[in-house]
């Protein structure tokens, strides 16, 4: 700093004063980490919004990640339960509460990944709920993975510029 402010151009009679980009470009920005962490919550909360619409790149690397995950879980369940130091109680606990709510997040978002699909593909996002039929989703996931997009406008905004928008890419 100069004596007068942060920057050159600063006033006599604005000696405190300091600019916004100029505390962000000396790195000393006291709510850039809440400001970040508010980013990476949102992006988060960005996943489970339907009113979007993403293309098959995007579509197939949700429903991977999102597999993987519920593979994840799947494969977990015997190593817990066959460990020690859990209770029965605590294991009765888990099945009740946590792994439902687990993998109905998991199923949330593959429901609004496919909606965001079919968005693209120019149709209603109501056909995602067909993602909860066993069965139908298979042929549904195959659909949207083939289906390439509508080049003409369909109401939704792509993801991904929605995502630069916010600063997310």
């Amino acid at each position: 700093r100069n004596g007068k402010g942060c920057c050159p151009g600063t006033p006599e009679g604005a000696k405190n004063k300091v600019h916004p980009v100029c505390v962000r470009a000396m790195g000393a920005d006291p709510r850039g980490a809440l400001r970040r962490g508010i980013m990476r919550w949102s992006r988060l909360a960005m996943g489970f919004c339907p009113q979007f619409r993403s293309g098959r790149r995007l579509y197939a690397q949700e429903t991977t990640g999102a597999l993987l995950a519920g593979l994840f879980l799947w494969l977990m369940i015997n190593p817990i339960a066959d460990a020690e130091f859990i209770s029965d109680e605590m294991l009765t606990w888990i099945g009740r509460f946590v792994y439902p709510l687990l993998i109905n997040l998991i199923l949330i978002f593959m429901t609004v990944s496919a909606a965001r699909r079919l968005h693209d593909a120019g149709h209603s996002g109501a056909w995602a709920l067909f993602v909860m039929c066993p069965g139908a989703n298979i042929f549904l996931m195959l659909y949207l993975l083939l289906r390439p997009g509508v080049s003409r406008p369909t109401g939704w905004r792509r993801l991904e510029e929605a995502a630069a928008e916010c600063g997310w890419e």
